[in-house]
């Protein structure tokens, strides 16, 4: 059985000056939010994108519209070689020479 992973994307953008300030995650409606800045670091929680300001200018920051992406994990990828028959004409057997006498 495949493993995938689903969660939605979007970008954060300053309402004042347009820029591209990180992306917010999350697993589902409902979920909680994660925000990632742009300079990079780790995703961390948060309560509200309104709390949250533009590090250039102070501005007020929204959302974009939230894409689904979908990934598979590195067990699937196993799972799938394991299960696949191997391909092509299999090997000859190997043979031991016989011992001259």
């Amino acid at each position: 059985m495949a493993t995938m992973i689903t969660y939605e994307i979007a970008d954060v953008t300053c309402m004042l000056c347009g820029r591209l300030c990180g992306t917010a995650k999350r697993e589902g409606q409902g979920t909680p939010l994660y925000f990632r800045s742009r300079e990079g670091g780790e995703w961390r929680q948060v309560r509200a994108i309104s709390g949250l300001r533009c590090p250039s200018c102070g501005g007020s920051l929204y959302l974009d519209e939230f894409e689904l992406k979908r990934e598979f994990t590195a067990e699937a990828f196993l799972e799938e070689d394991a299960a696949r028959p191997r391909r092509g004409r299999p090997p000859r057997p190997f043979r031991i020479p016989s011992q001259a006498a």
